[in-house]
């Protein structure tokens, strides 16, 4: 991926200007604008096409198909084409501490990964994250995995060193109830089969 940095965009130049001395306004450098064709700079189109589905993502999602049946070797050779395409270490039993275990914030706290198929899942959480950065997939991978809430906690604690009391998803959080929006009202009234019940934590 290419990384996220800080500019203010110049329509009328077609060009970026870095701002350095920031803590806000971070922006994904895989929508750049000048990769756009001339005529579109305005602020509120692209001409950068946006994909859904990118093969990255379902090498990975049968990577991680492998590794919840057992098969964790195949997972890592998949993960690995996915690393190598992006000119990354490969990641393997020998490295894996060196790679996702040294740096503290790698440390997952509610991931186990104390056998082959954990070493595993922290590595496709991180590989995931970087791969699909921007991409709407993050939510959806942590609310499969069953992580969503504890995921916002640890950003939030790790967050709070630079800006304490600004990232507020972690407090707001409720384990049980969040993890589904409510079904809306005249949904219930109009299915009888909903029995007027709710999902849980909207009663």
């Amino acid at each position: 991926m290419v990384c996220t940095y800080r500019y203010k965009w110049s329509a009328s130049e077609a060009k970026h200007y870095a701002e350095e001395n920031k803590v806000t306004d971070w922006y994904p450098g895989k929508w750049r604008r000048e990769w756009m064709p001339g005529g579109f700079v305005d602020p509120n189109n692209t001409g950068v096409n946006y994909c859904p589905l990118r093969y990255a993502d379902v090498v990975l999602m049968t990577a991680e198909a492998y590794n919840e049946t057992g098969n964790t070797p195949k997972a890592w050779e998949l993960l690995n084409m996915v690393r190598t395409r992006a000119k990354a270490t490969p990641i393997t039993d020998a490295n894996y501490s060196s790679l996702l275990k040294a740096p503290q914030v790698y440390d997952l706290p509610y991931i186990e990964d104390g056998d082959a198929a954990g070493k595993f899942r922290t590595a496709l959480y991180w590989e995931r994250g970087f791969e699909l950065a921007f991409e709407g997939q993050r939510k959806y991978d942590l609310l499969r995995w069953g992580i969503l809430g504890d995921a916002l906690k640890f950003f939030q604690t790790n967050m709070d060193t630079a800006l304490k009391g600004k990232y507020v998803a972690g407090d707001k959080f409720v384990k049980g109830k969040h993890e589904l929006f409510p079904i809306p009202l005249a949904e219930l009234q109009a299915n009888p089969a909903l029995n007027n019940q709710n999902n849980p934590g909207y009663e």
